[in-house]
């Protein structure tokens, strides 16, 4: 169905379309009209979809920390000591960072103040059984609430006879 004709600045019929969005004058006076379909409408989001979807079937994480290193930290100890380590890593845009350490014994610490990237933090915990234990870092972008990968592990052993 068409709208009402209306008179240009010449005094001729202009004619809208109810697809054609209202006219917007350029710069040399004229007029220039602007027609947005279903057809284009799904185009410009199957394009959007397009180009997004790659990038989340990889796993690619904007604004996600690098993957921290192993913690640093002893490589032995004794049951019910506490043993510090050690953790830091870099974000793309510079933003704070927060750490978790997942100990190895079905623990992890809670999540680190947020320090300047590139800054590294310590956390501390004891273990009650000997064992080997692996223990983890993982890193998260504290304004854009994404996370890294966790690190790879640190092994730490505790036995009743420490050997460093």
């Amino acid at each position: 169905m068409l709208s009402e004709p209306s008179l240009t600045r010449s005094g001729a019929r202009r004619v809208i379309h109810p697809r054609v969005s209202q006219p917007q004058q350029v710069s040399n006076g004229g007029f220039m009209f602007v027609r947005y379909s279903k057809l284009t409408r799904t185009a410009v989001l199957a394009l959007v979809v397009a180009l997004l979807l790659p990038a989340c079937r990889l796993g690619l994480k904007t604004g996600a920390p690098t993957t921290p290193s192993a913690p640093i930290g002893p490589s032995s100890g004794l049951p019910d000591f506490t043993y510090t380590f050690t953790a830091s890593t870099t974000g793309p845009s510079g933003d704070s960072i927060q750490y978790q350490f997942d100990w190895g014994d079905g623990q992890k610490s809670l999540w680190s103040w947020s320090v300047p990237s590139g800054r590294s933090v310590t956390a501390s915990h004891a273990w009650s059984a000997t064992g080997t234990y692996p223990v983890t870092v993982r890193a998260l972008n504290s304004q854009q609430q994404v996370m890294s990968d966790w690190s790879p592990a640190h092994s730490l052993i505790i036995s009743t006879t420490r050997s460093d």
